[in-house]
């Protein structure tokens, strides 16, 4: 499906899985917050350089994150569940 997401007013089209309408309705709404908190500490800057800082600041917070290891939490689900099953055989 295509799906039309607005970044400070400007609308791009892109092409998803239905599933996938509610993250992007969260990406949207996070990258619009992230842009307007980095414009509106610079005001002087035109908008393609406020995009950029924006991305480094985001990329580097993502990085500290994979370092700190907090983001293996989110893939732990399936493991979780193959051990819950594994529990259950067990404990049969």
């Amino acid at each position: 499906m295509i799906y039309k997401i607005t970044i400070q007013g400007q609308s791009y089209e892109i092409e998803i899985e239905p599933e996938m309408v509610e993250r992007m309705q969260e990406v949207e709404d996070f990258i619009n917050k992230e842009l307007d908190t980095i414009a509106s500490a610079h005001r002087k800057i035109d908008s393609y350089k406020i995009a950029i800082i924006t991305l480094i600041d985001v990329a580097y917070r993502y990085i500290e994150l994979k370092r700190k290891g907090a983001l293996k939490v989110s893939g732990m689900g399936k493991e979780i569940e193959e051990l819950n099953k594994k529990l259950e055989e067990v404990l049969k």
